[in-house]
């Protein structure tokens, strides 16, 4: 379910120590906020670093935004690749479960049968 795509973001939130996360769905009214977790955290003593990844290819209907305290300011190469990998999981997940946040050309083709597991580990 979709709140179980969710509940593995969050957990990834708390596990790596970001600031944010948010999941924004873009309609004819402008953004809308669909998801969002936040972290209760120390002061911020460093810049807030925001990085944005679209929901599908395309015309995207969703974006999923991260964010968190950085000593540079700078999305690290590395975390800008992570957070896309997460960006495409979710994507997936929520392709499977033909959820409304992601454009219906996304759904893949399946076999009978075929299960595609909620993100875990992300």
């Amino acid at each position: 379910s979709e709140p179980e795509v969710w509940g593995e973001v969050a957990g990834l939130v708390r596990e790596a120590a970001l600031s944010y996360a948010e999941l924004i769905a873009h309609n004819g009214s402008g953004p809308r906020v669909v998801y969002q977790e936040p972290v209760k955290s120390g002061p911020m003593l460093r810049e807030l670093v925001v990085s944005e990844y679209s929901l599908g290819r395309g015309n995207s209907k969703s974006t999923l935004r991260f964010g968190w305290q950085s000593e540079t300011g700078d999305v690290p190469p590395h975390m800008d690749i992570l957070l896309q990998l997460v960006a495409d999981r979710v994507t997936e997940a929520l392709t499977v479960l033909s959820s409304d946040l992601v454009m219906a050309a996304e759904v893949p083709a399946q076999t009978s049968g075929a299960k595609v597991p909620v993100p875990g580990g992300i």
